[in-house]
């Protein structure tokens, strides 16, 4: 729905997992604010980083990609 008060000419189809995708960390961060969770930098470097900075960069990159206008045949408004 909110894709279509959005954009109400678009075409784009649509799944609905988003929302589920971008729930689970949601839930993760209300349920465990202050773990770390361990990410590998460049692929080789671990570091533990507490959960609401790696939620705010996906959050951070989410909204980037939503801006960029990238050209994927994706709808990032839902």
């Amino acid at each position: 729905m909110a894709h279509v008060l959005s954009v109400p000419a678009s075409t784009d189809k649509l799944v609905g997992a988003s929302g589920a995708i971008a729930g689970v960390p949601g839930a993760y961060l209300m349920l465990h604010p202050q773990v770390e969770v361990l990410v590998l930098l460049f692929r080789r470097v671990p570091v533990l980083l507490p959960a609401y900075l790696l939620i705010g960069g996906w959050l951070l990159v989410q909204l980037l990609s939503l801006w960029s206008g990238n050209g994927a045949p994706m709808t990032w408004w839902v």
